[in-house]
């Protein structure tokens, strides 16, 4: 790669770890994962923008992530920010999300940040001092309240989905491994 942070070697498959990276091993993985994962979405992002006039990442597939809606125009498969927060405020008046305040302050302060055009910034550290009211000596490797309280999140959204959710037209989704909520179209609609 051209950060210099790792290669992979040949037929064993290994990794090549260049000097100066972290020592632990898992959080070099985590590093060259991450870089490799920021190259290949500059990549994307680059050749997106000199794509013909009226393309964009957000027409390439479903569900629209919320980067996509707020700096790309949209097709009309997309939801629109503004439906986007009519969903988010169906979901947090509902009876699911209004006996957990931690959970609802956790989707809001994603699902606001994502649809403002921050979705970059949301990581562990962001979440925790937005949503979590952590101090900034909050450290997302030992303390699992991020992930914990995302977990929630994804479940809550479950059940939502499941009940008084069932026929909302826009749904909400927070994928593994990410922070970043994502907004869709539901069914045929």
């Amino acid at each position: 790669m051209p950060d210099g942070h790792f290669h992979m070697l040949s037929a064993g498959g290994s990794l090549g770890i260049q000097p100066g990276s972290p020592k632990n091993p898992v959080l070099r993985l985590l590093a060259a994962a991450h870089s490799s994962l920021t190259q290949a979405w500059m990549h994307l992002t680059a050749s997106a923008a000199t794509s013909a006039p009226g393309a964009n990442i957000a027409a390439a597939a479903k569900p629209v992530a919320p980067v996509a809606i707020a700096e790309a125009a949209h097709d009309r498969d997309s939801p629109s920010v503004d439906e986007c927060r009519a969903a988010l405020d169906r979901i947090v008046a509902s009876k699911i999300f209004a006996s957990a305040p931690r959970v609802t302050a956790f989707l809001r302060f994603v699902a606001d940040a994502a649809l403002s055009g921050h979705a970059r910034s949301l990581k562990a550290y962001t979440v925790a001092l937005g949503a979590l009211d952590r101090g900034e000596n909050f450290d997302p490797v030992s303390d699992p309240a991020v992930r914990v309280t995302a977990g929630r999140v994804r479940k809550a959204l479950a059940r939502y989905y499941a009940g008084p959710g069932a026929a909302d037209p826009i749904a909400i989704t927070m994928p593994l491994g990410t922070y970043v909520p994502v907004f869709s179209r539901r069914g045929g609609e």
